[in-house]
């Protein structure tokens, strides 16, 4: 490319990623009052269905229904995998193997863990 200015062109890199960023703030404010007029009236079908001990709402335009949303979290990781060893329990884990130190891993033996696979790409990052 002739005449290429990096400097010129990191600057317009930064000034886009910028504005790209300002965008997804007002969006996301916008956004925002989509999710709460939604959320006030799932808690109209909430109530609706619990006053009337029903499970589902069924209308020409569709259903609204209860569903039991879960989430689990480790309060105490030692405990946890005490738990999960002592009792092979290995069942209550999710199992990952941790990138950074299979990369450790291959760096140190020139191979990698049994079972594992690892990519790696080169990409470009920008900075101020």
């Amino acid at each position: 490319m002739p005449n290429l200015n990096i400097d010129q062109l990191v600057d317009k890199y930064i000034r886009i990623r910028d504005k790209k960023a300002e965008v997804q703030k007002v969006q996301k404010a916008e956004l925002a009052r989509f999710d709460e007029a939604l959320h006030a009236i799932e808690r109209v079908f909430l109530t609706h269905m619990q006053e009337n001990n029903v499970n589902s709402l069924n209308t020409d335009h569709g259903t609204a229904y209860k569903k039991v949303q879960t989430s689990c979290t480790i309060a105490d990781r030692d405990a946890f995998l005490s738990f999960i060893r002592e009792g092979d329990n290995w069942a209550f884990a999710d199992l990952r193997a941790n990138a950074p130190a299979v990369k450790a891993y291959l760096d140190a033996n020139e191979e990698l863990p049994p079972g594992v696979n690892f990519t790696s790409r080169l990409t470009v990052n920008v900075q101020r």
